[in-house]
């Protein structure tokens, strides 16, 4: 079993950071919860540091063209 949490900002992440094994990452061209305050590169840099997994929200319904 694995614990993954949604992340939605760095004060967040820092404090559960050593709890989790992965993070969802909102980012503005995929998801609808993306904060804009919400710096999801140093997010991403910090949990590749800390060897969490990654895992980008797509949660925008798309429809074609």
């Amino acid at each position: 079993m694995e614990i993954i949490s949604s992340i939605y900002s760095l004060d967040e992440l820092n404090i559960i950071i050593n709890e989790i094994d992965g993070g969802i990452i909102m980012i503005p061209s995929f998801s609808l919860l993306y904060k804009n305050d919400f710096n999801y590169e140093e997010a991403i840099k910090l949990l590749k540091n800390k060897n969490k997994k990654i895992i980008l929200a797509l949660d925008k319904i798309y429809q074609p063209f």
